[in-house]
């Protein structure tokens, strides 16, 4: 781990600053990504009933994964190789 100075001479050896899309300042790009991050979790929050049926139907997909996997390897024929 660097200290400030290292930082600072990282980011003006690859000339980070000058690569940064017009209009796009840090804070503007904080200010968007901050919104969105309490706009998902204000969504959680809100809707914290669903959580049971989003884990459940994340569940019985993997179930049905396994099931499947397990098909797969029963199906299967296996050859030992000649060494």
């Amino acid at each position: 781990m660097g200290g400030l100075e290292e930082a600072l001479k990282f980011v003006d050896e690859l000339k980070l600053v000058s690569k940064a899309q017009p209009g796009m300042s840090g804070k503007i790009a904080y200010s968007d990504l901050k919104r969105e991050m309490y706009r998902e979790t204000v969504g959680y929050l809100e809707n914290g009933s669903e959580e049971a049926a989003r884990e459940a139907a994340f569940a019985n997909k993997l179930a049905k994964e396994e099931a499947l996997r397990a098909k797969n390897v029963k199906a299967s024929t296996w050859v030992k190789a000649k060494l």
